[in-house]
């Protein structure tokens, strides 16, 4: 695996009508609207497209270039087609807690302080407990897991990590 750092939006518009769009929020919603009242933006909207050089990619038909073709995975090695991957193949029903045991009663409006992701976590540990003989269940998101208020999963499952981090090698930056 190769895991590459970058911010937000790194290869969009980094600056749109004077607000910064890179390594913001903003790079998560239409970074650059084009439309009659922002006839500005085609420009824009131009350079961003053509920061990809498209020439470079696709031949004089508008196809993709043999050579990046050629790397695209064939049969199963395709993503949708891999066992592994497509659910279908390798599907096995999960076992599940009965989620009435994870009800948070409410007899009236405001009488319970309640946080429906710790309920969550507390749920998804369940579903973890009851399917570790199977191997069929899993939460992705280690770093945000706590953040969440999922921690509950850590009862019954540790993290995994596998690229090097800042803490564990020397090398990183």
């Amino acid at each position: 695996m190769i895991v590459l750092r970058s911010p937000k939006g790194w290869t969009g518009p980094k600056v749109v009508d004077g607000l910064q769009v890179e390594g913001t929020f903003r790079s998560h919603q239409v970074p650059l609207l084009v439309d009659s009242e922002h006839p500005d933006h085609v420009g824009q909207l131009e350079a961003w497209m053509h920061s990809y050089r498209p020439e470079e990619l696709f031949d004089e038909d508008g196809r993709l270039i043999a050579d990046l073709a050629e790397l695209a995975p064939e049969g199963d090695r395709r993503m949708g087609a891999n066992p592994h991957t497509n659910g279908g193949m390798l599907l096995r029903d999960l076992r599940m807690p009965d989620f009435h045991a994870h009800a948070v009663t409410v007899p009236s409006p405001g009488a319970v302080v309640a946080q429906d992701t710790l309920v969550l976590g507390r749920f998804l540990r369940d579903v973890t407990k009851l399917n570790q003989q199977e191997r069929n269940f899993r939460v992705f998101g280690p770093d945000e897991t706590l953040s969440n208020l999922l921690g509950a999963l850590f009862e019954v499952t540790d993290r995994q990590w596998e690229a090097p981090s800042w803490r564990t090698t020397s090398s990183w930056p």
